[in-house]
């Protein structure tokens, strides 16, 4: 917030558990509050923060799975719900949804599949959304990032082995992607760069989607 309080513009940071609808909602509403209103919004909580090691479709505990929906579909459902009716008094307001290429592929030992299908239930919660608020003038798009090489991700990458110097040698771009791989598509996503666009999904993953 500091770093962007220096270039001159209001900032403000709310921490909160996304995946309770009560605190989203209070969330929201400290945005709309302190800010004015709501724009933009970028549904970006989540990922695959279960042990791998039981992570397929036949050894993915309930704990397991229900954590997975909480933290991926659920905090996104919550924040557009609470966001939706605050946006619906903006002209050109977006929303961003992040999923995953995992919607779309599977690795060869069949894992994280209880983390794809809840990304592949906000993609399928996303289109639904973008037909129900295209006639407010909201459009609703999603970003699907492929092996992104941030801080946590790096933190278990040698023990998962999913995001590797060696990994990269197979995508077609022949390196891993970087957050700020995923900064210039969702500018378009949520500017006027992309004012007749909705409902579509880009992936940002350097080809990696394309190759088994």
């Amino acid at each position: 917030m500091d770093e962007v309080r220096a270039m001159g513009v209001r900032s403000m940071g709310v921490e909160a558990d996304l995946s309770n609808e009560q605190k989203a909602r209070e969330a929201i509403e400290k945005v709309v509050n302190e800010l004015g209103g709501i724009d933009i919004l970028v549904n970006n909580a989540g990922g695959a923060i279960t042990p791998i090691e039981h992570s397929t479709a036949t050894t993915s505990p309930r704990a397991d799975t229900q954590r997975l929906l909480d933290a991926n579909f659920w905090t996104t459902v919550n924040c557009c719900q609470a966001a939706v009716p605050h946006m619906r008094q903006r002209k050109g307001a977006a929303i961003v949804n992040v999923t995953t290429t995992g919607v779309d592929t599977i690795d060869k030992q069949a894992r994280l599949a209880m983390y794809s299908a809840a990304k592949a239930a906000v993609l399928r919660y996303s289109r639904s959304l973008a037909v129900e608020l295209g006639p407010d003038g909201i459009r609703v798009n999603v970003i699907a990032p492929g092996m992104m090489e941030t801080p946590r991700v790096k933190a278990a990458a040698k023990a998962r082995n999913l995001v590797t110097p060696e990994r990269a040698l197979g995508i077609p771009l022949r390196r891993l992607g970087q957050a700020e791989d995923v900064a210039g598509p969702l500018e378009f996503l949520v500017t006027d760069l992309s004012a007749y666009v909705t409902g579509e999904v880009i992936r940002v993953s350097g080809g990696s989607h394309l190759v088994g």
